[in-house]
């Protein structure tokens, strides 16, 4: 443990030289010095110090972390029992998952099937539709016809009155004039 705190003590270290050192390139950079200047500037300050300094850091924080990993892999019991923990919490996850995935499929397939019948029905509807287009079409057809059968009897029944009434004043005419020529005297004649 008290490894552990002096390594995230230097790595804490190391990471203020550098946030420093970078604090002062950018303030050197903002405050408007030209480049050979800040060149100079940049070389009176060893790199290799502040390189080797990370490099530490990093170096034994990656050490910490992987000894605070192999502890943790090989703590007998605990990891054991965390391993199978885990199986078992993994097994259970995939069963839950592969319910979910049986009950999606087993609604999908139930949905298609109320689609098909959804569209069987759709088809015998459209053609019954069809059916009834064809019959209105017949039954319009008959019903034209019939009008204008309808209209040419109306025709010629007018035509039938007129003839009949020229055909009626044309007889009692003619009636009148044989009366007229056989009893009436002569004196009495219009013509």
């Amino acid at each position: 443990m008290y490894h552990h705190s002096c390594t995230a003590n230097k790595c804490r270290y190391a990471q203020s030289v550098f946030t420093q050192q970078k604090q002062s390139y950018s303030s050197l950079m903002i405050s408007g010095y030209p480049p050979a200047h800040l060149l100079y500037i940049v070389t009176l300050i060893p790199p290799n110090r502040l390189q080797n300094a990370v490099r530490q850091a990093n170096l034994e924080c990656k050490k910490a972390m992987d000894k605070q990993q192999r502890q943790d892999l090989f703590s007998t019991k605990d990891g054991i029992r965390n391993r199978k923990d885990n199986r078992d919490s993994l097994l259970q996850t995939a069963s839950t998952i592969t319910e979910g995935l049986i009950e999606a499929r087993q609604t999908l397939a139930a949905q298609v099937k109320r689609n098909e019948e959804a569209m069987h029905a759709l088809v015998s509807s459209s053609n019954k539709i069809k059916g009834t287009d064809i019959e209105m079409k017949n039954v319009s057809a008959a019903v034209n016809t019939s009008h204008k059968l309808i209209t040419k009897y109306g025709r010629r029944d007018i035509t039938d009155k007129v003839l009949m009434s020229l055909g009626l004043l044309l007889f009692f005419g003619t009636v009148f004039y044989i009366l007229q020529k056989r009893l009436l005297p002569n004196f009495l004649r219009w013509t």
